[in-house]
């Protein structure tokens, strides 16, 4: 007798609750994005969500999507063997709990492997959307995340306006943006004036603000492509104009420092850096004498002769003293007499220098 009723208060505790109190499986999609989501392996997906969650990490049952390499199902599994209702019902709450954490991390952009993330989460029930506007909002917030945080040398989460322009107009970031676009970034994003922008007010923000400036700037849609990059997505392209991405080159696809140089200005005081540099090269090229002018000195060709060509001679000769390469206003320095200097010239140079008159 007494067995037996041991055996059936044994029964009692192990029994399972009713199917509304029963934990229940909860079934995930998760969409991958970045350059390497063909290298992407369910273990992966199934180590990451149990690390960043501290999770066990047969919680998780993960699965491809067929002939769809960057979808992928996750079952996230109750604990067994639980003896009471009220267990049940907490594990219930549990799964439910781990099923929103991993939709708001991956929103966040917490869930990252190298060069892919986890950009999107459909819950049981839940379809992904077919519009990519929240994806690509999240991978330019991230280029963005990782070059402002070199950018913010003493981590206060703000910078000044002449460092949000270095940022946005920086070849690490890539965006190719004009100095009129920057500008008027900066004020929309500059919300009380002050001259800096916050990182948490801004990165919200960014894709917005910035399709609705470039697109007010420029007409021509032949720059709208530009290529990003970030360690949790690798290389992908991004359109300033319509605000989609891509991993595949779009066609018509214009690289960086070609379209610097061939971008019309929106104003004067905007002319585009490279263009500046392309200026000053080719001004200096065609002031530069040629090496028949160097060699003709005073042979009735009367060619100027640069200042660096006449202080070598200077130095050689002796004849002629440091401060006659005086600069000129510009700052460029000035130009010595044409022609070559003789030994009488130089005679009665140094006798007019002194004050001797030889008559």
């Amino acid at each position: 007798m007494g067995c037996g009723s041991s055996n059936a208060a044994t029964v009692v505790r192990t029994q399972a609750p009713t199917s509304t109190q029963r934990a229940q499986e909860i079934e995930i999609t998760l969409r991958l994005d970045g350059e390497g989501v063909s290298d992407v392996k369910t273990d992966h997906i199934r180590s990451l969500l149990a690390d960043r969650l501290g999770e066990r990490e047969d919680r998780f049952s993960v699965a491809t999507e067929q002939d769809i390499p960057n979808v992928m199902h996750c079952i996230i599994h109750p604990r067994e063997n639980l003896e009471t209702s009220l267990r049940h019902m907490a594990e219930r709450q549990a799964v439910q709990m781990i099923a929103r954490q991993i939709k708001n991390r991956a929103a966040e952009g917490q869930l990252a492997l190298d060069r892919v993330m986890i950009t999107e989460v459909a819950v049981q029930g839940e379809q992904l959307q077919n519009e990519d506007g929240l994806r690509s909002s999240l991978m330019l917030r991230e280029t963005i995340r990782e070059v402002w945080q070199q950018a913010d040398t003493n981590k206060n989460g703000s910078l000044d306006a002449q460092e949000f322009r270095t940022l946005m107009l920086s070849e690490k970031l890539g965006l190719g943006l004009q100095k009129e676009a920057v500008d008027q970034l900066l004020q929309k994003v500059d919300k009380n004036g002050d001259g800096r922008v916050v990182f948490s007010e801004f990165l919200p923000l960014c894709k917005e603000v910035l399709c609705a400036v470039y697109s007010r700037l420029n007409v021509d849609t032949a720059g709208d492509w530009c290529q990003l990059w970030s360690i949790k997505t690798g290389y992908y392209y991004f359109n300033k104009r319509t605000g989609k991405y891509q991993f595949d080159q779009p066609s018509g696809y214009i690289p960086l420092p070609d379209r610097e140089v061939i971008q019309v200005a929106p104003s004067e005081n905007t002319i585009p850096e490279v263009a500046e540099e392309a200026e000053k090269e080719t001004k200096d090229s065609e002031n530069a004498p040629t090496e028949e002018q160097h060699q003709a000195g005073d042979n009735g060709t009367n060619q100027p002769v640069p200042a660096s060509a006449g202080q070598e001679a200077a130095v050689k000769d002796g004849t002629r003293q440091g401060d006659d390469l005086a600069q000129d206003a510009s700052g460029e320095p000035a130009l010595l007499g044409t022609g070559s200097i003789n030994a009488d010239q130089q005679t009665n140079q140094r006798a007019t220098d002194s004050g001797i008159d030889d008559s």
